[in-house]
């Protein structure tokens, strides 16, 4: 479900053969070791146009964006930039192209002031001199992209998540490039950042540049784009008018003969928790950042916290999860408090899922085996010794649970997809015993179609056995699809309490854009 207003760039995607494109790419493959990445992939891409690509996690949209930047070389295939044949040996190589990408990974440095951030890796910014007109195109940019009220002297550790990932696409808007590949950009944005984006967008379009928009957000292609190349096994199964398509088709060319996946499949829901109470919160409040919050959730319910960024939904699920020492009121599951830190908050029955996986939650080139069961070390060592024996085994149970393939246990957990990193996270946390509370923020940023749909089943299986689930997301798809109750935020408060089958989407984006949190009571 988009949730905001259809824009069309209107420059390039109406089909002009005439007119040379800005990269053309022939027949591009690329294989590593016995696995083919990319199958002969043919992409042309027109002065001013914005492609969306879409496609499940390892359908071959990474490797053809490293292959466009510089970051991998193609086995086979040929590239042109402007008519011109290019064989990039280096993300420099692309840059001096004028091909850029903002990655979903933040690639900035708090400690750095945000025009030291924007010229970061900048290769035509001089040794000396040029101070003042790197000054003022910084702050031309800043007023681009909704930021003109920030110094660009400011240090970046004081910035929201949603305006570092906004300086992050200035960088690119720095180098002038002439193709801007923007990768999941909006994952930690608000409506209104969104927004701010989709204008850069639209202005860098109406400039001649293009833009590749790679996102799993399948509302946002259908809004910004002029066509959507659909990628599967390697290959582009199509390239279509986003104008000729709607959501349901669009996943449909996602999932090819696999059919559409419900996100709902699974254990059947009515929506209706009738277990005891299990989760009570009274008055609980992080001084400036979160007003008191009193919510009662029974045994087996599953609640959506609702809210844009700042909207205070994840320093709730953080403060629950023991995080936020500084959290005042009250908290209890069963008769424990989970506030005050994580250990207590684990003694407590309550296991968290953070929103940033690889920051937060993963150690990146660790196994699989190492990862999911990094919490559960006691049930395979003695005296410090560790038996790998019973760790495989406890890590080949935990992945036929959550769905991922016995033959990547020994990977480097790197090296999986979103949706299979997010899935050893939750086999992390559904350990031996179904947890009392289980905790999560956007517990499907940056996953597939069928990934999510896969996640959405094994919360909705843990609230079958009994447990609470609480997760904040801003995507108002995955709060109908998931949730039994919506509770909405803004501005640090609760706003409104609903069961979903008696409230709107439009009625929640309304209140999740409140700029004045209300009190409200769970009824």
């Amino acid at each position: 479900m988009s949730h905001l207003s259809p824009v069309r760039t209107g420059a390039a995607g109406q089909g002009d053969s005439t007119r040379v494109p800005l990269v053309q790419a022939t027949d591009l493959a690329k294989t590593y070791g016995a696995v083919r990445a990319l199958r002969g992939v043919s992409v042309s891409i027109a002065p001013g146009e914005v492609v969306g690509i879409c496609g499940q996690n390892g359908a071959g949209k990474s490797t053809f964006v490293k292959l466009l930047t510089g970051l991998e070389r193609p086995d086979t295939g040929e590239l042109r930039v402007r008519g011109e044949v290019v064989g990039f040996g280096s993300t420099l190589d692309g840059q001096k192209a004028g091909i850029s990408i903002v990655d979903q990974e933040l690639a900035l440095v708090p400690q750095l002031s945000i025009e030291e951030n924007m010229y970061l890796g900048h290769r035509e910014v001089p040794l000396v001199g040029g101070k003042r007109a790197r000054r003022a195109r910084c702050q031309e940019i800043l007023d681009q992209l909704g930021l003109g009220h920030l110094d660009p002297t400011t240090p970046l550790r004081y910035l929201r998540i949603g305006e570092r990932q906004l300086v992050e696409i200035g960088r690119v808007l720095a180098r002038d490039a002439q193709l801007l590949i923007l990768d999941e950009p909006t994952a930690t944005l608000s409506n209104a950042e969104i927004e701010r984006v989709f204008a850069a967008v639209r202005e860098v379009s109406a400039q001649g540049r293009s833009v590749l928009y790679v996102s799993h957000r399948l509302g946002e292609v259908l809004d910004l784009c002029d066509r959507v190349l659909v990628f599967g096994d390697g290959l582009l199964r199509g390239t279509h008018r986003v104008d000729q398509l709607d959501r349901g088709r669009l996943v449909q060319l996602i999932l090819g003969e696999a059919g559409v996946v419900d996100s709902g499949h699974g254990v059947p829901r009515d929506g209706t928790a009738t277990g005891p109470l299990e989760l009570i919160l009274d008055g609980l409040e992080i001084p400036g950042r979160l007003q008191p919050v009193s919510l009662t959730v029974r045994s087996g319910e599953i609640i959506g916290l609702a809210g844009q960024v700042g909207s205070g939904a994840d320093d709730l699920v953080r403060a629950l999860g023991g995080l936020v020492p500084e959290a005042r009121g009250s908290a209890t599951v069963g008769d424990a408090s989970p506030l005050g830190s994580p250990s207590r908050a684990r003694s407590a029955g309550v296991r968290f899922v953070p929103g940033d996986r690889r920051g937060e939650g993963l150690f990146l080139a660790d196994t699989v085996r190492s990862n999911i069961t990094a919490t559960s070390m006691s049930r395979f060592s003695r005296l410090g010794v560790i038996s790998r024996r019973g760790q495989r085994r406890l890590a080949e149970e935990r992945t036929r649970v959550v769905g991922v393939a016995a033959s990547k246990i020994a990977a480097a957990v790197g090296d999986l997809s979103g949706g299979n990193q997010q899935k050893v996270l939750l086999g992390r946390s559904l350990d031996e015993t179904t947890p009392r509370v289980l905790l999560l923020d956007e517990p499907t940023r940056g996953v597939d179609v069928a990934g999510r749909a896969e996640i959405h089943r094994l919360l909705k299986d843990a609230a079958a056995a009994g447990c609470v689930v609480v997760f904040a997301s801003t995507e108002i798809d995955e709060l109908f699809d998931l949730a039994d109750t919506i509770v909405t935020m803004a501005a640090g408060g609760l706003v409104g309490i609903h069961d979903k089958s008696s409230v709107t989407a439009d009625h929640v984006l309304a209140e999740m854009a409140n700029a004045g949190a209300q009190e409200a009571s769970h009824v």
